[in-house]
């Protein structure tokens, strides 16, 4: 095989594999320089796929991919949109991608670095059969990526954010009344003065939670005090934030004596400030989260959380619904999770 067929081949396996998911090849020079060939055998690389159909050129000479005739087209594809700082949903990722190696269907994972980029429309208006879009907050606070969302409703699942009400697919985590355990075991530890620390804008999962910690509080005839913070989007996480919005809690009267963080970020930022400030965690005041059960259990302290269960069985659900033409289940949610004590949990102080 001469060099050039080789390259041509590694192009139509990029091709392929989505990896030019906005129709954009490199020319000629770029990709001599990629590969290290002449530029004549670059061109000739780029010549046979357009030859064979691959590629098309348009009027300003620019080759893009020819999506009337990929080079051998997959029945299926799916797409998993995220935002390149959110590496605590690999496990879902990897749900997906699971449930696509199942099904024999073909799976991209795609990364976007701001509220803005291009890709996002380009994934989603593109040719992929199926986008799970993880960045839940972001079609909160940006109308246009809601619109893009419901435009494209029969296609798009969301993580984290219902909005089942538009006809859209989400796949979620734990039924957010698992919250009640937390206050449960909490009460039960004599705890009486309770509180919540989150974000001033939630995503309507994270809302669910703090509702129904609220109101399992509330059984026992206690009230739970909220402390808010707004993001700073100076941090591509809330670790800093959460940190530094953690000294409100210690400023009043009325310290709490157990918090619930409705993201584990919010939990790690908090221990940190108990730390530095000499609080006690798990002696002085109680910290609890929702979900990331691995990076929970070997913090130290180790943070008592609601487990999340394998997301796969839903994932795979999700899939097979969606291509049997099932449109009767809109919301995918895991088993109930179980309460896990860890370190940052203890009985009320005296």
């Amino acid at each position: 095989m001469s060099k050039y067929d080789k390259i041509a081949e590694m192009l139509k396996r990029r091709i392929l594999n989505e990896d030019y998911a906005m129709n954009r090849l490199p020319g000629a020079r770029k990709l001599a320089k990629e590969t290290g060939v002449s530029y004549m055998t670059a061109r000739q690389a780029i010549q046979k796929l357009f030859t064979d159909e691959v590629i098309t050129q348009q009027d300003n000479g620019r080759f893009v991919v020819n999506r009337r005739n990929p080079p051998s087209k997959k029945e299926f594809k799916i797409a998993f949109l995220i935002h390149q700082s959110q590496s605590a949903y690999n496990v879902w990722e990897q749900a997906v991608r699971q449930a696509a190696r199942k099904n024999y269907v073909s799976f991209r994972c795609v990364y976007f670095s701001h509220d803005d980029d291009p890709v996002i429309t380009e994934v989603i208006s593109g040719d992929f059969d199926l986008v799970f879009l993880s960045h839940s907050t972001m079609m909160t606070t940006h109308p246009f990526i809601l619109d893009l969302v419901r435009r494209n409703k029969d296609k798009v699942v969301t993580l984290f954010h219902d909005l089942t009400s538009d006809g859209i697919r989400c796949l979620d985590g734990p039924e957010p009344s698992a919250a009640g355990k937390l206050v449960d075991k909490l009460y039960e530890l004599g705890h009486r003065k309770f509180a919540t620390y989150q974000l001033s804008s939630l995503n309507n999962s994270s809302c669910e939670k703090v509702a129904n910690w609220e109101k399992h509080v509330a059984k026992y005839k206690l009230k739970s005090k909220r402390f808010e913070f707004q993001k700073d989007y100076s941090y591509e996480y809330l670790l800093v934030p959460a940190y530094r919005g953690a000294s409100r809690i210690f400023a009043g009267k009325k310290i709490p004596s157990a918090v619930f963080c409705h993201s584990l970020e919010l939990a790690i930022g908090l221990i940190r400030y108990c730390y530095d400030n000499g609080v006690k965690v798990g002696k002085d005041i109680s910290i609890c989260s929702f979900g990331q059960p691995e990076m929970a259990r070997t913090f130290i302290p180790s943070i008592t959380i609601i487990d999340r269960p394998n997301p796969l069985p839903q994932a795979e659900a999700i899939l097979e619904d969606f291509i049997s033409g099932d449109n009767s289940r809109l919301l995918y949610r895991p088993e109930d999770g179980d309460l896990i004590i860890g370190e940052s949990t203890g009985p009320a102080p005296a």
